[in-house]
């Protein structure tokens, strides 16, 4: 995660980064998911969120904590942002097989 904008302590905001800001973000998007397709299993949850991520791959990134250019694709396993719409398209259609 990168420039996530937050909250922090005396009811002010600030842009924040890293693994502590992005998994608490895909873990809600996951939980969200699972409440709204109480079918599908977990695994299935997750691979909706994976398949459904927007790609970034190929664009070049400054990389957090530096100033080194790098892909996107090598800055995550997905090499994209979660996009919870997409998700919940992918979701709807496994529901039905279900």
């Amino acid at each position: 995660g990168y420039e996530i904008y937050n909250t922090v302590p005396n009811n002010e905001y600030q842009n924040l980064q890293g693994t502590s800001m992005a998994a608490p973000m895909v873990a809600g998007v996951a939980a969200m998911l699972k409440g709204y397709f109480p079918k599908l299993s977990m695994l299935d949850v997750k691979n909706a969120i994976m398949s459904s991520a927007a790609s970034y791959k190929g664009t070049m990134q400054a990389q957090p904590g530096t100033n080194e250019m790098v892909d996107f694709g090598e800055m995550s396993v997905a090499g994209g942002v979660v996009n919870i719409k997409n998700a919940v398209v992918i979701c709807k259609k496994l529901e039905k097989q279900k």
